[in-house]
């Protein structure tokens, strides 16, 4: 699901992401954990959403650099094999 979905479907605001901004500023444990939820629930969508492949995997790089210093090791994982499948489709 890209912007444009989301907007068209009244699931994008200002106001959502405002909160998003402000909950990785304040509660990173809490937005990452936000994060690997969305992701878990539907990993696909993340692998074929349309944005670039190099955008997804730097964020996703990002956010396994949090998981390793959190010894998360589990999500590590998701996450490496999310990287993976992205980077099999480009």
């Amino acid at each position: 699901m890209d912007y444009e979905e989301l907007h068209n479907r009244g699931l994008y605001s200002e106001e959502l992401e405002e909160a998003l901004g402000h909950l990785k500023k304040t509660d990173i444990k809490g937005f990452i954990d936000l994060i690997i939820g969305v992701l878990r629930s539907n990993p696909e969508e993340a692998v074929n959403d349309g944005a670039p492949a190099a955008h997804k995997i730097r964020a996703l790089n990002s956010i396994q650099e949090y998981l390793i210093d959190a010894e998360r090791y589990e999500d590590c994982s998701f996450i490496k094999d999310l990287i993976k499948k992205i980077d099999n489709e480009s």
